[in-house]
């Protein structure tokens, strides 16, 4: 769900509360929705993964896990939905300026990092390719986007969009 609500994060801040219809909305979550019971269901099925054995080839016995067809759905529900929010920030950040810039360009990082620490998993690059680093990533945009709360008055530049939606 990390993706479509840090879109939904860019969305508001951009000042697009419009879209947010309750149909745009389920749909935005659809995917992950999907994703999640078939996580839960795997061992019926095998459509997320499908095969999950251990390695013990490593100094340390590793889970791997075989990807299977909703799991490429799934990855690009991942990367076009925050692709999506980046271009939202960045074509915002160039009509904005000072703390809104300043802002806007902390929104735009946040949302960057979970994607590149993702990447290596996601391509198999060694060492990473049996470590998804993305939580490391995730509570890494967490801690600054937490830092714009509190120093940046993150939510204070938004209000118009904060009104609207609520």
């Amino acid at each position: 769900f990390i993706p479509g609500t840090l879109f939904l994060l860019a969305v508001l801040h951009t000042g697009r509360a419009r879209w947010l219809h309750p149909a745009n909305l389920a749909f935005l979550f659809l995917i992950p929705v999907i994703t999640l019971a078939a996580n839960w269901t795997n061992d019926y099925h095998h459509l997320y993964y499908s095969k999950v054995w251990i390695d013990s080839s490593y100094a340390v016995p590793i889970l791997v896990k075989n990807r299977g067809p909703l799991y490429g759905i799934f990855f690009l529900y991942s990367y076009v939905i925050p692709l999506w929010g980046l271009l939202l920030l960045s074509t915002h950040i160039r009509r904005v300026a000072g703390l809104a810039r300043l802002q806007s360009g902390l929104l735009l990082v946040a949302l960057m990092v979970p994607l590149v620490f993702n990447l290596p998993y996601i391509l198999r690059l060694p060492p990473f390719h049996h470590f998804n680093l993305t939580h490391l990533g995730v509570l890494l945009s967490g801690i600054g986007i937490a830092w714009g709360l509190f120093r940046l008055r993150l939510l204070d530049v938004i209000p118009f969009s904060r009104d609207r939606f609520f």
